[in-house]
């Protein structure tokens, strides 16, 4: 949904409440007016907000944002695809961002980091993307073999050969 479309008057968006709409910004991004929960006044572009990345007035500061420093999010019971989060692990990866216990719909326990699951690059575990890897792969050579090619080898938009068993 278009910025313009979108009227965010009222939406809540960490300590910040929207208030107005306030014209638009070089990029044409939708401008909003929000109140801090401190009382400050700030400016914010719609897709500042609905990414998280400005939930406060500077007076409170960036740690804030989702992901910043000093902010600790509970995942806990939230769903990334196929992933349920179970708990928070005390280990960390090696940026520090902290590491999740992820149960997927299979059954299977598997572990990521806040970064990956917020991004949606963690939404199942290692054997359902295996398995959709293969899936995918036998809808291929399906597909080539329905066209009358030989399914042995295939090169891929790099020109690499590739060689499907």
């Amino acid at each position: 949904m278009r910025g313009e479309r979108m009227n965010l008057v009222g939406r809540k968006y960490g300590k910040l409440k929207v208030l107005e709409k306030a014209g638009k910004n070089s990029y044409r991004g939708i401008m909003w007016r929000c109140r801090c929960d401190c009382g400050n006044e700030k400016l914010a572009s719609t897709s500042n907000l609905n990414a998280g990345r400005v939930v406060s007035c500077s007076h409170c500061g960036k740690s804030d944002a989702i992901g910043g420093r000093g902010v600790h999010v509970n995942l806990v019971g939230r769903k990334y695809g196929l992933l349920t989060v179970l708990e928070k692990i005390e280990a960390h990866d090696q940026r520090g961002v902290a590491m999740w216990l992820c149960q997927c719909e299979c059954g299977n326990i598997t572990r990521a980091n806040t970064g990956n699951l917020n991004a949606g690059r963690a939404t199942v575990c290692g054997i359902c993307h295996q398995t959709r890897r293969i899936r995918a792969l036998k809808r291929v050579r399906k597909t080539i073999a329905a066209y009358g090619f030989s399914a042995e080898l295939v090169y891929s938009s790099t020109g690499n050969k590739k060689v499907l068993d």
